[in-house]
């Protein structure tokens, strides 16, 4: 990723260069990236998604994604709060292509 006039600042992605990440990536690094560009979570937060934090117990996705204080970095002086984000409808119709009626309470990214 370029950097905004060599500050050390990553530049913004604008649509075509999102569309082209799509068009490249697949799988695992596909969900990462749509659950990072729909939620704006950091790499950390979302490798150690449950699928508890997206699908109830019957299995049915949930309208938001809960990110726990125990997955969040620590950090500044600030405590970690449990938070949700509502699904986009982009990230609704991609997570739900995933979701298996065995999912439990593992991990999304094993």
């Amino acid at each position: 990723m370029p950097k905004v006039k060599g500050t050390g600042q990553a530049a913004i992605l604008t649509g075509t260069d999102v569309k082209a990440i799509l068009a490249e990536t697949k799988g695992d690094l596909k969900t990462i990236f749509l659950i990072a560009l729909y939620t704006g979570a950091r790499w950390g937060e979302i490798v150690q998604l449950k699928w508890s934090d997206i699908v109830d117990g019957s299995g049915i996705l949930r309208p938001c994604i809960t990110f726990s204080s125990e997955i969040q970095k620590h950090g500044g002086g600030k405590k970690p709060v449990t938070r949700q984000v509502p699904i986009h409808p982009e990230l609704w119709r991609h997570l739900g292509t995933l979701i298996k009626p065995s999912h439990s309470d593992s991990c999304i990214f094993p």
